[in-house]
């Protein structure tokens, strides 16, 4: 059986550890990894997602030890050392201060501990030739935005989005 994200979670490994989840969403991946942990603790920023994966928890995993925080991963209310994995799908890159977030995981986690973390690729096809042709041109997107950013921008979801190469991941870490 295949679970999804077990190329980048090992979850038999995760039964005596502390796992913080940055953006719940809808609470998808806390109900997929909380029930393999020790304890899982999701945060996210909405008051929405805070109560849609509040409840989708209790109705889905009444037994698993788990917490789910309204809060601003820019500012993480826990102590140093407190998570052996922090987990944050496709979020991160949404904050005003995305280097802000990457201190929090770096402080929050224990030694040895690790983050996964993906955010959004601005790759040659999807950032590029779909942002400049597609969007920007085709769609009239460079009409009223004038810059290939802001054209990218209204196209996608969140009031903010930062794409990033690998180069500028580099520099933002």
């Amino acid at each position: 059986k295949k679970t999804p994200f077990d190329n980048l979670i090992h979850f038999n490994t995760l039964k005596d550890k502390s796992v913080l989840e940055i953006g719940v969403g809808v609470g998808s991946h806390a109900a997929l990894i909380a029930p393999y942990t020790k304890s899982y603790t999701g945060i996210d920023l909405t008051e929405y997602a805070f109560k849609m994966t509040s409840k989708r928890m209790e109705l889905s995993q009444p037994q698993t030890n788990y917490k789910i925080i309204k809060m601003n991963a820019e500012q993480l209310h826990f102590p140093d050392n407190s998570f052996d994995l922090v987990w944050s799908w496709g979020v991160i890159h949404h904050s005003a201060n995305t280097k802000n977030i990457l201190n929090e995981i770096h402080r929050v986690l224990k030694p040895g501990g690790s983050s996964k973390l993906m955010v959004y690729y601005r790759g040659w096809w999807n950032y590029y030739f779909v942002g400049f042709l597609i969007h920007g041109i085709i769609r009239g997107g460079f009409l009223k935005h004038k810059t290939l950013a802001s054209v990218v921008q209204n196209n996608t979801d969140g009031a903010i989005a930062r794409y990033y190469s690998i180069s500028s991941w580099r520099l933002a870490v």
